[in-house]
Parts: structure tokens; C-alpha cells; sequence
């Protein structure tokens, strides 16, 4: 799939059916703006989903891919 962070959010929730806390993700940073020190990720795995960390005052509307594998 695919989403983007919200301005400069800190953090950006995706829902996805099925999912539990032990699925893992792959997040691959897209578009063309240029990821700063701050945008470096954290994913969170949750049973609804997941949610990714950043920095504070990140690039606005950063872009990304994920993939989900079920382990």
C-alpha cells in the first residue's frame, strides 16, 4: 500500500484488516521531496494495523510504501 503523513505529523496510523502486533512491514520512502535527519522511522506493528514515527518537524506530506508480511 501506499499513504503519507500529514503536513509535518509525527506520527501516521494505517488501518488494515486482518493485521496483528507480530506482522512486520517494510516502509520505502517515495515522491520527490528530500527525507531530513528528522525523518527517520520507527513502525509500530498493532492488531489494527500500524502506526510510523518520525521526528519532529519533518518534511511535510513525506511520502511511503509498505508492504506487510505475516510472519
Amino acid at each position: 500500500g501506499s499513504n503519507s503523513f500529514t503536513t509535518t505529523a509525527v506520527t501516521d496510523t494505517v488501518t488494515i484488516s486482518g493485521s496483528t502486533g507480530t506482522d512486520l512491514y517494510f516502509i520505502n520512502l517515495t515522491g520527490g521531496a528530500v527525507p531530513l535527519a528528522v525523518d527517520a522511522l520507527r513502525v509500530l506493528a498493532t492488531a489494527t494495523g500500524f502506526i510510523l514515527y518520525r521526528g519532529i518537524a519533518g518534511t511535510s506530506g513525506l511520502t511511503y510504501n509498505w508492504l506487510r508480511l505475516k510472519p
